[in-house]
């Protein structure tokens, strides 16, 4: 359990005085949870403590750093070029013909208009997995995954790559649905969802992809990821966690995602605050459907969820006092 290892590392840590190894571990532990910014706090405390470091440490302390830098540029809306420095810094101390190495100087060509150079890195990195996942497939299944996985970012960079040099080749919609179609095959892998996610922003953008970050948030909150959850969510739609009266025209399908899951987390009077504030909506987007009624499809539907989840929350929330009084 990643967030009890977390718990044990922050136990023993001395206040300021943190062994280099511990905090390596911790990011290992924040990474897995997906607190990439917390991975990036601690990748930049033991950047001048390298020296200490084993090789292979020094290229497991680049790794995660690339990966909380990759994650964090591809979502930003603003202020990301920090983020990309950094994604350079890190990818300097991976080999450039190892897959971490090949790929992150892959994405930082793409992100710098070098289409030649992208490709080249894509192949350099497809070369390194292609021999890997060759040799576990005869072993096992479950042990090439994580090869297929990295495979399909290689493939799915790519397209990026096309969309960039020929939108009309290959569209955004196109992407989308290309895209989609895939993880219904990966519907319960968190894991692969996160190694992928931060690649399609490359292209798409989370807020032009709600659809997509809806799947995920609920994937997170099913995996007990609540922090995770809320954070995707704020990706697609900035808003999302103020009231509906606060900014009335922000994404509603979104904003209720959002609200579901406040109640699924649990946590403090979060429940409490997301029946308030399903009940708010539901005054003002879920009245009763008529012949002449002006809300489109999606919004009738996101009313009947609503007024579904508003029936499931009371009789859970009431359920309490009824075993009491009983």
């Amino acid at each position: 359990d990643w967030k009890e290892a977390l718990g044990l590392y922050e136990a023993r840590e001395a206040p300021g005085d943190a062994a280099p190894l511990d905090s390596l571990g911790r990011m290992r532990c924040h990474a897995a949870l997906g607190e990439w910014e917390a991975v990036r706090r601690l990748s930049d405390k033991l950047a001048d403590q390298r020296a200490v470091l084993a090789p292979g440490e020094v290229a497991e302390l680049a790794r995660l750093g690339a990966a909380a830098a990759l994650d964090m540029a591809s979502h930003a809306t603003a202020g990301n070029e920090r983020h990309w420095a950094a994604l350079g810094r890190h990818a300097a101390l991976l080999p450039a013909r190892s897959f971490d190495g090949a790929f992150s100087r892959a994405v930082l060509a793409l992100h710098g208009g070098d289409w030649s150079g992208a490709q080249a890195y894509i192949d350099a990195a497809r070369g390194v997995i292609d021999a890997e996942v060759t040799g576990l497939v005869g072993e096992s299944y479950a042990r090439a995954y994580n090869g297929m996985v990295r495979l399909q970012r290689l493939s799915e960079l790519e397209e990026v790559l096309l969309n960039a040099t020929s939108p009309t080749t290959l569209p955004r919609a196109r992407l989308l649905e290309l895209w989609r179609g895939r993880l219904g095959h990966a519907a319960a892998d968190l894991s692969a969802w996160r190694e992928l996610l931060p690649v399609r922003a490359l292209a798409v953008p989370p807020r032009h992809d709600p659809h997509g970050m809806i799947a995920f948030a609920q994937l997170c909150s099913r995996n007990g990821q609540h922090t995770l959850a809320f954070e995707a969510l704020r990706h697609a739609e900035p808003r999302a966690a103020a009231s509906w009266g606060d900014a009335p025209d922000m994404q509603p399908d979104v904003w209720l995602a959002y609200t579901v899951a406040m109640w699924e987390s649990g946590e403090g009077g979060a429940r409490d605050d997301a029946l308030s504030r399903l009940r708010g909506y539901l005054r003002e987007r879920g009245g009763p459907l008529g012949p002449a009624d002006p809300r489109s499809a999606t919004e009738r539907c996101l009313a009947a969820s609503g007024w579904v989840h508003l029936g499931e929350w009371t009789l859970a929330s009431a359920a309490p006092a009824a075993g009491e009084a009983s």
